[in-house]
């Protein structure tokens, strides 16, 4: 279950004290979440980008001139736009005893190391970690029994250490 990320508010310290997620505009304002605006063609998938979005998405959010069929080299510097996140909020994991809550935010890869530690130790008021697990790339990479094993074992070093995920 997703909550509003105007709307969202998570446990401080996992006691039952709550604090909003973005209160005074401070995620909005220092995090970007970056998207594909120029279409590439991936040789093995012909329906999509290289972005792994497909033609049609492209199309619907960035209009015929995002196609870009001459090019067959895709990068983020060069065919993302950066915008203010809009995805971030608090999740409910329900099946456990009890059910777990947790924080989650989408970032651009260019994301600044020291705003995203302020954000985990001043904003939602982690500890210092003593781990930091970073994850870039996307699943449509991974064959079907690596999607199934990778996120469990991310829970699995996440759980042991204490630590938290960043993907």
């Amino acid at each position: 279950m997703l909550s509003n990320s105007r709307q969202g508010t998570m446990p401080v310290n996992g006691d039952h004290s709550y604090i909003q997620l973005d209160h005074d505009g401070w995620v909005k304002s220092t995090f970007t979440e970056r998207h594909c605006v120029k279409y590439v063609a991936d040789d093995q998938n012909t329906t999509h980008c290289l972005c792994g979005q497909t033609q049609e998405h492209h199309i619907d959010t960035h209009g015929e001139e995002s196609i870009q069929e001459d090019n067959k080299e895709w990068h983020p510097i060069t065919h993302t736009l950066g915008k203010p996140t809009d995805a971030f909020g608090s999740i409910n994991f329900l099946g456990g005893s009890p059910p777990n809550k947790a924080q989650y935010i989408r970032l651009a890869y260019d994301s600044s190391s020291d705003d995203i530690f302020q954000l985990l130790t001043k904003r939602w008021e982690y500890g210092q970690p003593k781990l930091v697990i970073s994850v870039h790339g996307d699943s449509v990479q991974l064959n079907s029994q690596l999607k199934c094993i990778f996120p469990k074992g991310l829970v699995g070093a996440a759980k042991i250490t204490g630590e938290s995920i960043s993907t």
